[in-house]
Order: C-alpha cells, then structure tokens, then sequence
C-alpha cells in the first residue's frame, strides 16, 4: 500500500518509509538556519534552541524506527524535514513522488523538498507547483471554516485550488497505480 503525508503530517510518512528522525537533526537545523522557523502552527515561533537543548538533555537522540514494510510508495506535500539528518533521509528506499509550494511562507526552502529531492535514491517525481502557499495542499475549506480560518483557506489571486486539486489527486492516483501496480505481493 501507499502512504500520503502533508507538512508535519509528512513526519508519519517518511518514518514508515524508512526515514530517521533525531532531536538533534531539528536542533542542528535550527542552529544552522534560524531563518527557517518551523511554525507547526500559523503565528506560531517554532521551536526555540533553548527548548531543543532541554529535550536533548532529557530525552534519547533518536526516535524509534517506524519503517513498515507494507508501505510501498509515498506521496509527500511540503514536508517539513528538519527533524532528519541528511543520513536519516537516505535511508528511504521506497518510490516517493514529491511536492512542494513556490511560495511556501511556512516551510522555507531549500531546506525541506529541495533538500530531500536531492536525498532519495528512488525520487520518480518532484513538483513545485506555482504559485501555490504551504496550505495550497489543503482542500477548500467550506463555509464558515474558510472565514474562520483565513491563514489556511486564501491563496494567491493566480492560483486555483480547486483545479489544482484535481490534477493532483490524478497524479496522486496514477503515482500509486504506476508504483503499486509493480510491487509483487
């Protein structure tokens, strides 16, 4: 089967494929690019290097390793990767197809995607879709959500959601029939 992951959602798919995640990948990260905040939510100021610190001095480095076998292939949208080493990364063997926004305000590249497309030794596609925002990989939200939630529900005035979301579950779609379809059971 696949696996579909989006921003930290992403985290639980790439441990089942295989990845490594570590504290201290998201503490080196921080140290290296303070630019890139890592907000896990918007208004959010990320995590703080003194609060990275604590962890490490309280918990192991390293977070159990999840791969699942049964996962065959993954789909992944502006993943957030500063919690793995570039080593902990190279560790995914499985297909994965790739997406990230241009104009992503939360996830700063070329830190995330770029950095991962160039790590995964079976990339069989890397997309980053114009004019799209980090939450461009939402659906619409309906009604009264899309007021409550603006930071989540508005993108750029050139970009269609909606269509964009119908070429990407046609992608998505044909990305695991061409994968899964290949995989002997």
């Amino acid at each position: 089967c696949g696996v579909m992951g989006f921003s930290l959602g992403r985290y639980s798919a790439l441990c089942l494929l295989g990845g490594r995640a570590s504290v201290q990948a998201l503490f080196d990260h921080r140290r290296r690019h303070p630019d890139d905040l890592l907000p896990v939510a918007p208004g959010d100021a990320g995590p703080l290097t003194d609060d990275l610190e604590a962890i490490l001095a309280t918990h192991p480095d390293a977070f159990p390793q999840e791969r699942d076998e049964r996962f065959k292939a993954g789909v992944l949208l502006a993943p957030m990767c500063a919690l793995f080493s570039d080593a902990g990364l190279r560790t995914i063997e499985t297909p994965v197809s790739l997406y990230c926004a241009e104009r992503d305000d939360v996830l700063r590249e070329p830190y995330h995607s770029h950095r991962l497309a160039e790590l995964l030794p079976q990339l069989k596609h890397f997309e980053c879709v114009p004019a799209a925002g980090h939450f461009s990989f939402l659906t619409a939200l309906p009604g009264a959500l899309h007021d409550e939630l603006p930071e989540l529900a508005f993108d750029a005035p050139d970009f269609d959601r909606d269509a964009f979301h119908a070429q990407l579950h046609r992608s998505v779609v044909a990305f695991f029939d061409d994968v899964l379809g290949q995989v002997q059971p």
